[in-house]
């Protein structure tokens, strides 16, 4: 009897372990964002310009995918952004599953901003609504990146510093 309720207290100690391990954790920004972000920020500040940037975000519910591709994410008060330069990035998407497929001419001006400590926001400028809003983003090297549920992953490549289109 003593011997089954001690193989039950660890049965039941192994599985609270193996379940905290196995947990999923909800995204949030960590020190590599803080780190990658700051030195951008930093950056940006002595030398002024401004850095290009791809993003991406591909849906996990439908054949959806979206890509843009922008030249001027520059340091705005706390933000990297495109606002303060107009909307003028153009979002590419193929909605494949809805019957609308990739195609240049239908194109979405959008805004992007990002904090200093990994928080991201996108926002659809021709439909006026959000993408993505105040999420906790994952860095890794010069990629910004986390899955936001209900909507899919999404990513933002910060690409090279520049002063010249």
């Amino acid at each position: 009897m003593i011997h089954r309720n001690v193989r039950a207290l660890v049965l039941a100690g192994l599985m609270v372990v193996v379940g905290a391990v196995g947990r999923p954790s909800s995204a949030r920004a960590d020190a590599t964002c803080t780190s990658l972000l700051n030195s951008k920020f930093s950056y940006l500040q002595s030398h002024g310009g401004w850095y290009s940037y791809t993003a991406t975000v591909v849906k996990d519910s439908l054949d959806y995918v979206t890509f843009t591709k922008g030249y001027n994410l520059i340091l705005s008060g706390s933000y990297l952004t495109n606002y303060s330069m107009g909307a003028d990035q153009i979002q590419f998407s193929d909605r494949f599953s809805s019957g609308q497929n990739f195609t240049f001419s239908a194109t979405e001006p959008m805004y992007i901003w990002i904090d200093q400590t990994g928080h991201l926001w996108i926002y659809n400028n021709l439909y006026s609504y959000y993408i993505v809003s105040n999420k906790d983003m994952s860095c890794y090297g010069n990629l910004i990146s986390a899955y936001v549920s209900g909507l899919g992953v999404v990513t933002v490549r910060i690409g090279p510093w520049s002063t010249i289109f």
